[in-house]
């Protein structure tokens, strides 16, 4: 039966809980080596046990795969933790401090606003596409969508490896905005020139990741593009937030531009048809990054 899938999956939880805090343990302690190391060496445990239980088990074994293999990785993260001098199983357990918890909470309202607001944008906007113009252009967007987060990956796994935990230990306001300018000099470059590639190569690209009935993909990608370098450039003064536990101004900026990100979609279709929907993403992250200048970066 499918529902055995459920018993996996929760039996699961507490590997990838333990994985996920071990990988932050790396990351906060600038171990990048090891921590890309497990992220490697666990992709290809993971994928041995997705090929196995899909080829001897069929969908249900594909299921199950789907739902541990994060799980799995907890094997080899865990076995180069303890290779390390300074890691200690004991040093994750003991009484909480009141400071550390308060700090906590805050990271956990802001997690939970984001994992809320994100994909609600996204099902808004999708639900829009194909209530007005159908479908399979929702389809269209859906896949540009997924395709601009795959790109952007090598750029936001800095942001997430480097760049915020070195934002974290910076005291005073001169040394946080000189690694914001730092940012701007080695991150969002690297941004531009992945979409212009993207945008040079769209052709190529629709005609190798999908059918022939996705041409009309290759005219989102401009405004997409130029979308995703607006949001990188936000970004880099937004992890501030994330840094110093803005969680007020994290809560309200996450809330008001998820439903501005909407609005503009339903506003730039109704006028302009399908290729809009890129340019209200565009117009959003000018919004939220003029705003994170304002309220962040000059603050």
């Amino acid at each position: 039966s499918l529902g055995s899938v459920f018993l996996w999956f929760a039996g699961g939880v507490l590997f990838f809980s333990l994985n996920t805090l071990l990988l932050a343990i790396l990351n906060g302690r600038k171990e990048i080596l090891l921590y890309v190391t497990a992220n490697i060496f666990g992709s290809f445990l993971s994928l041995a046990v997705t090929y196995f239980l899909a080829t001897k088990y069929g969908l249900l074994g594909a299921l199950i795969a789907l739902v541990i293999y994060q799980s799995v990785s907890f094997i080899i993260t865990v076995s180069l933790c303890l290779r390390t001098a300074w890691f200690n199983f004991g040093s994750l357990f003991g009484y909480p401090d009141r400071g550390v918890l308060s700090n906590l909470c805050g990271y956990f309202l802001m997690a939970v606003v984001s994992a809320v607001c994100v994909p609600l944008g996204q099902v808004l906007v999708r639900n829009h596409l194909g209530n007005t113009l159908g479908w399979e252009v929702a389809g269209y967007w859906e896949a540009m969508w997924r395709l601009s987060a795959a790109y952007l990956l090598l750029v936001t796994t800095t942001l997430s490896v480097y760049y915020l935990p070195r934002l974290a230990e910076l005291k005073t306001g001169d040394e946080i905005r000189k690694e914001v300018l730092s940012g701007y000099r080695l991150i969002l470059p690297v941004a531009i020139v992945a979409g212009l590639f993207m945008y040079l190569l769209r052709d190529v690209i629709v005609s190798v990741l999908f059918t022939s009935e996705f041409y009309p993909v290759r005219e989102l990608f401009l405004g997409q593009v130029i979308g995703d370098s607006l949001k990188i450039c936000s970004w880099i003064m937004a992890y501030v937030m994330l840094s110093k536990a803005m969680v007020k101004l994290f809560i309200f900026t996450e809330i008001l531009f998820c439903l501005s990100f909407y609005l503009l979609s339903v506003v730039f279709t109704g006028m302009w048809g399908i290729k809009a929907v890129t340019w209200a993403y565009a117009a959003n992250y000018a919004l939220y990054g003029f705003v994170m200048y304002i309220y962040v970066y000059r603050r």
